[in-house]
């Protein structure tokens, strides 16, 4: 017995039938095993992933292309599967931490369409100007700024995230006269 047959999401899947109205792992008329099957909904059971990253992975496990796109044409059958979803809970989860182009960048690099990343970012939009705040907040705090030179250091550092210049100069001035600076 293979270690993904005693996973919940496989017992689950297991009991139902498909759009199709074939049963779970059962070979269909194409002859596809269900082999590939389970070891996608097996990834899906650790962490949602992308179709980008389950393609990959399963063509890496060694299943031919048909027999990829087959098991991730089930899995979606299901909804366990969705680019739209995947990026919008990433962002929503990462928005607290990182920026636009941070998210942006490491989305499209898990083969997230275009259209799905830029729908997720614009729903968090305004979480945009919190995040840089407090950012802002904690370099200032871990190092106390004593002269201009260290409130620009804390605005290059923002910049070096991928935060807009102008955003996080605004935040870092707005947090200046909170600690004040002698040497102006």
């Amino acid at each position: 017995m293979k270690q993904w047959e005693t996973s919940e999401l496989y017992r689950e899947v297991k009991s139902r039938p498909s759009e199709d109205g074939s049963l779970p792992f059962q070979k269909d008329s194409a002859g596809f095993n269900t082999e590939a099957r389970r070891r996608c909904l097996h990834l899906l059971e650790y962490s949602p992933r992308t179709v980008y990253q389950l393609k990959k992975r399963l063509m890496d496990d060694g299943f031919s292309a048909e027999q990829t796109d087959d098991a991730i044409r089930y899995a979606e059958s299901f909804g366990y599967v969705d680019d739209g979803n995947y990026a919008m809970e990433y962002v929503r989860t990462g928005c607290q931490k990182k920026s636009r182009r941070q998210l942006y960048m490491q989305l499209s690099s898990r083969g997230v369409d275009k259209e799905s990343i830029e729908d997720a970012l614009e729903a968090y939009a305004d979480e945009q100007e919190n995040t840089v705040r407090r950012l802002a907040r904690k370099r200032l705090m871990q190092k106390p700024p004593r002269t201009e030179e260290d409130f620009l250091k804390a605005v290059k550092s923002l910049v070096s995230k991928g935060f807009p210049y102008e955003m996080a100069k605004r935040a870092v001035w707005e947090l200046r006269d909170e600690y004040g600076s002698t040497n102006k």
